[in-house]
């Protein structure tokens, strides 16, 4: 498509305005093109074609760093919530007409849409290429965006699978002959992969492959000198911490993630890390001053086009977070109101949900709300409705279920309904089989397992 010489007509899609926009903002500084792309992190053709409307590709992150560079005025904040308003309607009108029993886990679209996406790479030969070809690496950001919006519905060991392969393919790429600036875009989108593998690999219970991971994307994230995918790389410290009890770990993780994530998503969820830290330590005011603290990071960041990726943060994810730090703090009425209201926003009309890792979580805070107010048929209810979903965070949602189990034998011992919820916990905990991964890429070593060494 030629560059766009006029502005887009009244009735064009959102992005096409954006797009000029953006055009419009960067002719007025006194620099190049190729020397905004340079200073934001991407190539001139991927300016040139967000600048047409014809790119979409981690649009999200182009506007992120956008922000961060030359802040939003009110005419690119309201461009960018009538995509994200557009986007999510179209997520509506595509969800499969046979929705699945509750609990339940379809295919989802943006995998289906990641295959066929190396699927055209493989028919026209880049796929098995050793060198980077025109497009490679636009192909594989949108690969990439891709896996990362599948994460919140696709089973975890699918998803684990599929990132595996895509992040030898980016390695084996790395060993080809590159650019400075093809060898940066390969180390970030091999931290993505990365940083995704070690997610779902916890999720099933894989420690050891979820922290040899979790290193990988420190290290590829630091070759990079991307801030905010080493954040990220702290953010999993701290929710692995969190997992597993180890609370000032968390807060110290949370601390020095800060410190290198800037203005970004992986700050917020940092912020709400150290949050939930508090919170488990029995400081309700810390807990809620860096819940409110998140809040305001969170206002300054665009609103995300596709709220499903992983890596993102949105006011709902937000709200999610503080159901929980609501619940340990004791705040129930709170509680029940962000934990309702997740459970309303991701339920469909046949009662299946497009969130399942979500809502089982807040679950178990509905459990342990009803639980402190006597309501033990509520409390178990929701206590067996969050064990039930195929996806879930299995470290996770054990843990939780130990501490709804703990309260339940302290205030109903003997009961039919606590044994009911024990044997199905127990079901629950029954070990996974765990595949091999093999070891992160030779480089100065990362931070240890509570991120102090940065």
């Amino acid at each position: 498509m030629p560059p766009r010489s006029h502005p887009p007509q009244p009735d064009a899609p959102a992005v096409a305005h954006l797009g000029w926009a953006l055009r419009v903002r960067r002719e007025r500084m006194p620099r190049e093109r190729d020397q905004i792309a340079e200073l934001l992190g991407y190539s001139t053709d991927v300016v040139k074609h967000i600048e047409n409307g014809t790119y979409r590709a981690k649009a999200d992150h182009f506007i992120a760093e956008w922000a961060k560079a030359f802040g939003l005025d009110d005419e690119l904040r309201a461009l960018w919530e009538r995509i994200h308003d557009a986007q999510r309607q179209e997520d509506r009108q595509t969800r499969p007409a046979q929705a699945p029993i509750k609990g339940q886990v379809v295919a989802p679209g943006p995998l289906v849409a990641e295959a066929e996406l190396f699927d055209t790479m493989e028919l026209v030969g880049m796929a098995d290429a050793s060198d980077i070809g025109p497009g490679t690496l636009e192909v594989l950001e949108e690969a990439v965006d891709l896996l990362c919006r599948a994460y919140p519905s696709t089973p975890a060991a699918i998803l684990r699978d599929r990132a595996k392969q895509r992040l030898a393919y980016v390695i084996r790429l790395l060993n080809g002959r590159l650019t400075l600036r093809q060898h940066r875009e390969l180390l970030v989108h091999a931290g993505w992969l990365a940083a995704l593998l070690g997610c779902v690999h916890y999720d099933l219970g894989e420690r050891e492959h979820a922290e040899a991971a979790r290193q990988a994307t420190y290290l590829f994230a630091k070759e990079a000198g991307h801030g905010e995918l080493m954040g990220w790389a702290y953010e999993m410290t701290a929710w692995f911490a969190l997992v597993e009890g180890r609370y000032e770990d968390l807060i110290d993780a949370a601390e020095q993630g800060q410190q290198v994530a800037g203005t970004s998503n992986a700050q917020v969820q940092l912020v709400l890390q150290q949050a939930k830290g508090y919170a488990r330590l029995g400081d309700a005011k810390q807990a809620r001053t860096a819940l409110e603290r998140g809040r305001v990071v969170l206002e300054r960041l665009p609103i995300p086009s596709n709220p499903a990726h992983h890596f993102v943060f949105d006011r709902t994810k937000w709200i999610f977070y503080g159901a929980t730090i609501h619940t340990w703090v004791g705040d129930d009425d709170r509680a029940e109101e962000f934990a309702q209201e997740i459970v309303d926003q991701h339920t469909r009309p046949d009662g299946t949900t497009n969130a399942p890792m979500r809502v089982a979580d807040v679950c178990m805070d509905l459990a342990i709300v009803h639980t402190r107010r006597g309501d033990l048929d509520a409390a178990v209810d929701h206590g067996l409705a969050a064990l039930s979903f195929e996806r879930k965070t299995l470290p996770s949602i054990l843990a939780r279920g130990t501490e709804l189990e703990r309260i339940l034998q302290n205030r109903y011992h003997g009961e039919r309904l606590t044994a009911q919820f024990h044997e199905r916990l127990m079901l629950a905990r029954r070990p996974p089989t765990s595949p091999e991964l093999p070891p992160p890429p030779d480089a100065d070593q990362p931070p240890n397992g509570d991120g102090r060494d940065v």
